[in-house]
């Protein structure tokens, strides 16, 4: 996924520069896109297949839709997170005490729960942000129907991040 978006975005060797100018993602692959910048010849091998985007304005405006959802379930996963560490009406698990006596001394296995709760928590916040980049930047692309190999580029970083921080996480929630 991200590191497939930064090999094809984020050098001037990855194949979305093959891309012809003028060309609109929904047009890659179809008919109406111009011949790549390169051509083979018939005893080579065809490279692999390597899409994202194609399919016609009606599927890019699928792409569309469906990052935008998955900004609004970042955003409500980092709201819930952002409230969950630091309500007071509620248990809250920012910072870790101690659930038995209630103090901030880290001391016994229920300590380190709470700890590990409120790591959890910030973790899921900041994989929040990063994800809302990601998709936000998919989006410039996918909305717009516009190449925007700088937009790309940047969400294969943000989504590389994003993804250390979730595997973060789930050793954390361990």
């Amino acid at each position: 996924g991200a590191f497939a978006l930064i090999n094809s975005a984020c050098s001037d060797s990855g194949w979305y520069n093959l891309i012809p100018e003028g060309t609109t993602p929904s047009d890659v692959g179809s008919a109406n896109m111009a011949p790549l910048k390169t051509q083979r010849r018939l005893e080579e091998s065809a490279p692999p297949r390597q899409l994202l985007f194609g399919g016609g304005k009606d599927s890019l405006a699928t792409q569309c839709a469906t990052q935008a959802s998955n900004i609004a379930w970042a955003l409500a996963a980092l709201i819930q997170s952002f409230n969950s560490a630091i309500n007071e009406n509620m248990p809250n698990s920012c910072p870790p005490r101690n659930i038995v006596n209630g103090t901030n001394q880290p001391e016994g296995l229920l300590y380190k729960f709470s700890q590990g709760a409120c790591s959890l928590d910030v973790m899921t916040i900041i994989s929040g942000f990063l994800s809302i980049a990601v998709f936000g930047q998919l989006m410039a692309t996918t909305c717009t129907d516009e190449l925007n190999l700088e937009a790309i580029c940047g969400s294969g970083i943000s989504g590389t991040f994003a993804g250390a921080v979730r595997i973060a996480a789930a050793g954390t929630a361990m």
